[in-house]
């Protein structure tokens, strides 16, 4: 019997490391090639200036979005539930980080503090963007 449990022990840390390593190449990252192809950029918008000039890569402009929309979709989620932390939208909550100051509340949401990343979850937004949301936030709590 005590035979039998070990046999059987073996044999599935055999399975196990077959399947590791099966599974390990799987994902193997590829050359160097592969991976350039995999995280190139999708496309670049290009517009012809002149018929002189030749065609020339161009950064896409668009308005600064508001700051309630943003606090709506980024935002609200952690401070309506206070997920990991995040201060609720109550004049209680916010108080102690208000008097804080302003420059401080603008670095803390710029690079981010504890769970909470850089920007918030608003990876594209600029810095004005999220001044101008904090700001709405402080307003709306005061």
């Amino acid at each position: 019997m005590l035979q039998l449990s070990v046999i059987a022990t073996r044999m599935l840390a055999i399975v196990i490391l077959t399947a590791a390593a099966a599974g390990a190449s799987a994902f193997a990252p590829g050359t160097e090639a592969e991976i350039r192809e995999r995280i190139a950029p999708f496309g670049q918008l290009r517009v012809l200036a002149t018929e002189d000039e030749g065609d020339t890569a161009v950064a896409v402009q668009r308005e600064p979005r508001n700051p309630e929309a943003i606090y709506n979709q980024f935002c609200l989620t952690c401070h309506q539930s206070g997920v990991a932390g995040a201060p609720l939208m109550t004049a209680d909550a916010w108080a102690p980080r208000i008097a804080q100051g302003i420059d401080t509340l603008y670095a803390t949401t710029i690079n981010g503090k504890g769970a909470m990343p850089p920007g918030g979850t608003c990876f594209d937004c600029t810095e004005e963007e999220l001044k101008k949301t904090v700001d709405w936030m402080v307003e709306s709590v005061q």
